[in-house]
């Protein structure tokens, strides 16, 4: 990883609170000149906080490549930032500002989780587990898009029987 900048959550002290799990990940480029591809890193730290739902905050860039050769990395703002409940097929989400933060809560259960912004690769993480004793912080930086476009069917027509064919 040629660049990257892992952003955590800090928290103060407060009085009859549970302890958390902190995880701060960063998903970031391998700087491939013809490609960019993302990577995930994630750390995990113990911090107290008073919380009933799952925190999930973080950044949202872009790279891309100017001229051939020089990589550059910008704030994507408004980028979309879904979470799936696997169990309940739910979708949350989010958008991150101008400055390209975002920050969202959401119940405690295992999501996909989607970053997407147009004219840049499409980042899904699989089964991430989320409990009420976690704040997450999850940095995304989506590499440039190369061309391919991804259609989801949400939607489908119902079969329907021939009944009686007129002519």
């Amino acid at each position: 990883m040629k660049k990257g900048i892992l952003y955590c959550v800090t928290l103060f002290l407060l009085t009859a609170c549970a302890k958390k799990v902190v995880r701060c990940a960063l998903i970031g480029e391998n700087m491939n000149p013809k490609k960019l591809q993302s990577v995930v890193t994630i750390n995990e730290n113990r911090l107290i906080a008073d919380t009933t739902v799952v925190n999930v905050s973080g950044k949202v860039l872009g790279s891309y490549i100017h001229d051939g050769n020089d990589t550059i990395t910008d704030i994507l703002e408004y980028a979309n930032v879904a979470f799936t409940n696997l169990k309940t097929q739910e979708v949350l989400g989010t958008t991150s500002k101008v400055d390209g933060l975002y920050n969202i809560f959401i119940p405690a259960a295992t999501y996909n989780i989607e970053f997407q912004f147009i004219g840049y690769n499409r980042v899904i993480i699989e089964n991430v587990k989320l409990d009420t004793s976690e704040i997450v912080n999850l940095s995304a930086n989506l590499g440039q898009g190369i061309g391919k476009e991804y259609f989801e069917i949400r939607k489908h027509r119902a079969n329907r029987e021939l009944i009686r064919k007129t002519n």
